[in-house]
């Protein structure tokens, strides 16, 4: 039997996992690169946003989509 888990729990997890990838040795080099790049240009922040914002929606778009995906093989067995 499953346990019922809260959203706030999953979406609190899954915010701390992305915290936690921020310190993962590949982001190192590019982090700099990113806000150097946004902070030299006027109306950066802004610009930052919707750099961060889409790539938010594009990786949920993908779950979402391997979601529906994986749930019609999963059915089958």
């Amino acid at each position: 039997m499953h346990e019922q888990q809260s959203l706030l729990g999953f979406l609190s997890v899954a915010f701390l996992a992305g915290v936690a990838n921020l310190f993962m040795p590949c982001i190192y080099p590019i982090m700099p690169m990113t806000v150097s790049y946004f902070t030299k240009q006027s109306d950066g922040s802004r610009k930052a946003m919707f750099y961060g914002f889409s790539i938010m929606f594009v990786f949920a778009w993908i779950g979402l989509g391997n979601n529906g995906f994986w749930s019609t093989f999963l059915k089958l067995y």
